[in-house]
């Protein structure tokens, strides 16, 4: 389960020096689920891999439609380490009924930094 408003070694959210108030830390495999019901436009957010990850760490980072079954990827990191820069997400949400963040990491600990859903009419 991911850690929410601090990184998963307990210490305050950071995306590279700079510490942000909201977002959830993880670790290892993750993923957690939100239903937006087809009512949200965007999905924003920041995503970096925490730089106490080991030298070999790596991590990836995907936003998904609806589960694992159906598999559609709207946004993906690729390969990231602990020298990535920080890499920012600003998708459409149209259609969309379920949103999922999946984390996977190797030697590393990963960021969402202030993710937010944008509502239609907002």
């Amino acid at each position: 389960a991911p850690s929410y408003n601090r990184s998963f070694d307990g210490k305050p959210l950071a995306v590279g020096e700079t510490q942000v108030a909201k977002g959830f830390g993880v670790k290892g495999r993750s993923a957690f689920m939100f239903m937006t019901d087809g009512r949200a436009r965007r999905f924003r957010a920041v995503v970096a891999v925490n730089s106490i990850a080991k030298a070999d760490g790596t991590a990836r980072f995907r936003v998904q439609s609806e589960d694992f079954f159906a598999n559609k990827v709207l946004w993906d990191s690729g390969k990231m380490t602990a020298d990535s820069a920080p890499k920012e997400i600003d998708i459409d949400l149209k259609d969309v009924k379920c949103l999922m963040l999946v984390f996977e990491g190797e030697g590393a600990l990963g960021t969402w930094a202030e993710p937010r859903v944008i509502a239609d009419g907002r």
